[in-house]
């Protein structure tokens, strides 16, 4: 599955924390018997919760287009603040 998704990890070079996270297809591929992803978009942002405060979790978006069991569409959109 890894040879058919691609990723970018963006670091802050001022403060050596991760600013997101990109993971895309770049292909349709099977995780599974009976399961086809025909394209996945997965987005995470973090950021400092103030200016001298800790980093954390801001945003998670994820983008999945594909067919489980040969049957029926697989359609989903999810983001979480």
């Amino acid at each position: 599955m890894l040879r058919h998704v691609s990723g970018i990890l963006c670091i802050d070079k001022r403060t050596y924390f991760v600013e997101s996270i990109e993971i895309k297809s770049t292909q349709p591929f099977k995780p599974q018997t009976g399961v086809k992803i025909n394209s996945l978009d997965v987005s995470i942002k973090f950021g400092q919760v103030s200016a001298n405060g800790p980093i954390a979790l801001f945003l998670v978006s994820a983008r999945v287009r594909g067919r489980a069991y040969l049957r029926s569409k697989l359609k989903r959109r999810k983001t979480d603040q």
